[in-house]
């Protein structure tokens, strides 16, 4: 967080700030994995996903989705880039870094 200019920010802000941040992240990875996939790809995908394993997981990835990381990567980019735009961010607005038309639990 002190990288991204928010070291104004005490230890329960600055947690429920990544929280926050790894929510959207995630929401916003998902969403973009998951908007090409066929109906099938999508249930097995959602099958993996809710089952937690994460090494069936990163395998279906890389057969399914081999651009995975590359979107990861860009993502996260985006989401940074916003946080340090903000920098007067406050935890409870982080949820503005989802995608349009989704809502966040902070």
């Amino acid at each position: 967080m002190i990288d991204a200019g928010y070291e104004h920010l005490n230890a329960e802000q600055a947690k429920l700030a990544l929280e926050a941040i790894y929510d959207a992240l995630e929401l916003r990875v998902g969403r973009e994995l998951t908007k090409d996939l066929s109906d099938a790809q999508l249930r097995k995908f959602e099958e993996l996903v809710d089952s937690n394993d994460e090494a069936a997981t990163l395998q279906w990835m890389e057969t399914n989705r081999k651009n995975y990381r590359d979107v990861v990567r860009a993502e996260m980019e985006t989401v940074l880039r916003r946080v340090r735009a903000a920098r007067a961010i406050r935890a409870d607005e982080i949820a503005m870094l989802a995608p349009e038309g989704t809502q966040t639990d902070v």
